[in-house]
């Protein structure tokens, strides 16, 4: 994770001589660097509250919890946090008030106050580096060819496992038009190619292509009279040793929703759909314009 005075000498080496200036940048934009997150909350129920620097936040789950921020618990109600760094999940049960430290959580003592639970989290799941700083389920996915709204087609963006088969499909133009799609690697050189007057096709298994390095598929229409639209999108198959951390996971995930969520983050924050299914059926669209 960036941290905020590699954010200011970054901004110093392009820059110089404007220190004060960098540093403010670097706070206004590299949330991150600010954020002091070191649990996820992953489960909530009852009653409770949250506060962070004295002022109340709402609440959603998943969501990254600061460190010093209070818990607040009515009679009844529970929480659960993922120290994903230091491996531990703590639960809290109502009625108490909690303090996030670094180190874990800390309850207020006293008679008929609840102390905090705490269990190792489960080792496949700390292996998978979960930062708490980023608590989401649904992935950033990187978007290629974008443009006036002609050609429509669906493929593999973002990063991908290497148990899949992607396919490339689009609405068909009609009879007189055809189809060319290629496969481009990082250095520019097309690694595969096919044509077809159909509505779709299918890429090589992502297990034949290199892991970590950017592939491009282009898909060309092409009318008789020498019209031309075209669509394209970018992915790439993971790293072989983060898949089979994360398929190690996923066998050792049962019932408990704690470990399910952090198992859908590891999945988000490596790139990857939450659930993964036949881009035809359920991909992004890229909607391209005409070819040039």
């Amino acid at each position: 994770m960036r941290t905020r005075q590699a954010a200011i000498d970054m901004c110093r080496a392009a820059i110089p001589g404007l220190a004060a200036v960098c540093a403010a940048l670097a706070l206004a934009n590299c949330a991150p660097c600010s954020a002091q997150a070191v649990a996820i909350l992953t489960e909530a129920s009852g009653a409770y509250r949250i506060q962070v620097a004295g002022r109340a936040v709402p609440a959603e789950l998943p969501m990254a919890i600061e460190r010093n921020a209070v818990l607040t618990l009515d009679p009844g109600a529970r929480l659960v946090l993922a120290y994903t760094v230091g491996g531990w999940i703590f639960e809290l049960q109502g009625a108490g008030r909690f303090r996030v430290l670094p180190q874990g959580v800390e309850g207020d003592a006293g008679e008929g106050k609840s102390r905090p639970r705490r269990r190792n989290l489960a080792a496949d799941l700390r292996a998978l580096h979960i930062r708490a700083d980023q608590p989401t389920v649904q992935a950033s996915v990187p978007m290629r060819g974008i443009g006036r709204v002609q050609l429509q087609a669906r493929g593999p963006l973002g990063r991908h496992t290497s148990q899949e088969s992607p396919v490339v499909c689009w609405a068909d133009l009609g009879r007189n038009w055809s189809y060319r799609l290629r496969l481009i690697d990082v250095q520019g050189a097309v690694v595969y190619e096919a044509e077809t007057q159909a509505s779709s096709l299918a890429l090589p298994p992502l297990r034949d292509l290199r892991p970590g390095s950017p592939y491009i598929w282009e898909l060309v229409a092409s009318a008789a009279y020498r019209q031309s639209l075209q669509a394209a999108g970018e992915f790439q198959r993971i790293d072989p040793q983060v898949e089979r951390r994360l398929r190690s996971a996923a066998s050792r995930v049962g019932a408990d929703a704690t470990d399910g969520l952090l198992y859908r983050i590891a999945r988000a924050q490596q790139g990857l759909a939450d659930e993964p299914a036949d881009d035809c059926s359920s991909g992004v669209s890229v909607k391209a314009g005409a070819a040039r």
